[in-house]
């Protein structure tokens, strides 16, 4: 068994009201998974709900918007911790490769 490592990298904006300005932030987090690659890659594809189970102080939830799970073209929406704060990201598969144990997404 080999250790994965998900990272997790979504730029967001926060409206600060007194301000009346925007403020650009980047949210990047690594968590470390143990199993194989296999299980790795099916897990990010297939079941990306028991991420939020392994990580909950960093995400909480990820539900699918459109689309199936796994298919190019499905969009998640990913609920983060970021600062204390829950941030939302959302995210469009837009290609796999099983082979090569790839999922290339953008956001949203």
């Amino acid at each position: 068994m080999m250790n994965h490592t998900l990272i997790i990298n979504y730029y967001f904006v926060i409206y600060h009201r007194r301000k009346m300005s925007l403020e650009v932030r980047k949210f990047v987090s690594e968590i470390n998974i143990k199993c194989d690659g296999d299980v790795f890659h099916e897990m990010i594809r297939y079941e990306p709900h028991h991420i939020s189970s392994i990580c909950s102080d960093k995400i909480q939830n990820v539900d699918i918007h459109e689309g199936e799970l796994g298919t190019i073209g499905s969009v998640k929406s990913w609920k983060l911790i970021h600062d204390g704060k829950e941030i939302t990201a959302k995210e469009v598969i837009e290609e796999i490769d099983d082979e090569k144990k790839l999922i290339k997404k953008k956001k949203n």
